[in-house]
């Protein structure tokens, strides 16, 4: 079952959403047109079950610009939603816009109900028997800055609308993830990068429908929005988020609110694509750079992050000087991301779905990778050859020794070396380490943990 919150702009629909969800996803602020998208959420009724809620943009009275498409997403959502609650503020009262709304939601003849929110303030009594005359069925107070009613809402949710609906509409709790095998998981896939480089469009396009808003306009995007999708018979999730400008730049609240959701969708992810507008590319105007400092910057996110990562250049249609700029952008992704050699770099145009398949392949590959669990006895094998071809070098006149390796998680492939002296491995050494073993276990372009400790009994 699918409910869905409309309404003015700046009435609370997104605090509500997050009130009811128990989440904190959409972002919420007390600027107007703060959400942009829609998006949808699991909402847990008292009786276990769980219902789809879709937190929306709002509804505008004009269609042009910005605002229009806004609303004609929302008006797509009430359409293909089974029920609507009608959002107004009860500290504002009722404006002649809510009339219009209400009027309009009425014509679709679906279940629905009116929550005024803000109902701690002295108006919205008064407001909640205005909203009675909408004819949009009962009217609820609550208050989603202090979670008040929330219960009650999910009560009348179960007790009033799911009546009107068939068994199979409602969802039942999905398993745990451990109870999930690995290869039903769903793959988590985030994409991120510079303002207007193209994220919303490409996720768009795999999807294969406008899903999410696109232009010319640098932030439009302002939150993470998620979307569920299957690619040869593998569950994908799908992560479009905010642009990422230098952290000198961002100087509004709103958009490191947006730039914290980009970071915490990165360590939400599996697999993590840096989208990379490669289209300034020129080589007769003399523009040979297409990765910024600002892209090796949320690429070593990434990095940190222990998420494996695939730069997507965008845009490539546009290029002049195809053969230069692939040289160019391997060069600057190798030397500015020193540390991991080997990242899938593919050139795509979101816009006309080039390149997309190459895309997924080399997503699919890093997540199937950063899933390697080596044998022990493989690990110090190579760890005697290593040792063998090149010895550590003496700690102050003493032998630094590598007696054991093993390998001790994966997503991202973490392994612990057991020696002495450990502490005095020059880093030189330890790249060495690390390179070879990207080498033999096919681990290049992926992030790698590597511990050393000094111990006298490694199996300890």
């Amino acid at each position: 079952m699918r409910i869905v919150l409309l309404g003015r702009p700046n009435v609370g629909k997104s605090s509500l959403f997050n009130a009811l969800t128990q989440t904190s996803e959409a972002l919420v602020a007390p600027t107007p047109g703060v959400t942009r998208d829609w998006r949808e959420g699991p909402l847990t009724l008292p009786n276990g079950q769980i219902i789809t809620l879709i937190d929306t943009a709002g509804l505008d009275d004009t269609e042009a610009g910005l605002a229009g498409e806004m609303s004609a997403l929302s008006r797509q959502q009430a359409q293909q939603a089974d029920a609507i609650l009608f959002v107004v503020d009860g500290k504002e009262g009722i404006l002649p816009t809510d009339e219009t709304f209400a009027q309009e939601i009425r014509r679709l003849n679906k279940p629905s109900a009116v929550l005024v929110n803000k109902a701690d303030t002295k108006n919205a009594e008064e407001t909640a028997l205005e909203a009675g005359v909408f004819g949009l069925g009962d009217v609820l107070l609550t208050s989603a800055a202090h979670s008040d009613g929330m219960y009650d809402i999910k009560e009348y949710l179960q007790d009033t609308f799911c009546q009107h609906l068939s068994d199979e509409k409602l969802e039942e709790a999905p398993d745990s993830e451990e109870d999930v095998p690995p290869e039903e998981k769903v793959l988590s896939l985030a994409v991120v990068g510079r303002p207007n480089a193209g994220k919303s469009t490409l996720v768009n396009k795999l999807i294969g429908e406008d899903r999410l808003l696109t232009g010319d306009i640098a932030g439009l995007t302002r939150e993470s929005i998620s979307i569920e999708w299957a690619y040869k018979g593998r569950q994908f999730k799908l992560t479009d988020t905010p642009g990422q400008r230098r952290k000198a730049k961002v100087v509004e609240d709103l958009e490191k609110a947006a730039v914290d959701t980009a970071q915490e969708a990165i360590y939400r992810a599996n697999v993590v694509v840096l989208l990379v507008d490669a289209e300034p590319f020129d080589v007769d105007a003399g523009v040979s750079k297409i990765f910024h400092q600002q892209d090796a910057a949320i690429a070593q996110a990434v990095i940190d992050a222990g998420r494996p990562l695939v730069v997507a250049l965008n845009k490539w249609d546009a290029v002049r000087g195809k053969q230069e700029a692939r040289e160019q952008s391997i060069y600057h992704v190798t030397n500015l991301l020193y540390n991991l050699a080997g990242v899938p770099v593919v050139p795509i145009s979101a816009e006309r779905g080039k390149g997309i398949d190459k895309l997924l392949t080399a997503a699919l590959d890093v997540y199937d990778r950063w899933h390697t669990r080596v044998g022990t006895a493989k690990l110090n094998r190579l760890l005697e050859e290593a040792v063998a071809r090149k010895a550590p070098p003496l700690a102050k006149k003493w032998p630094v020794r590598l007696k054991y390796i093993t390998q001790t998680q994966i997503c991202p492939p973490s392994f612990t070396v057991w020696g002495t002296r450990v502490e005095h491995l020059p880093d030189s050494y330890k790249r060495y380490l690390t390179n070879m073993m990207r080498e033999a276990f096919n681990l290049s372009g992926l992030p790698m943990r590597m511990h050393f400790k000094s111990s006298d009994n490694p199996y300890k």
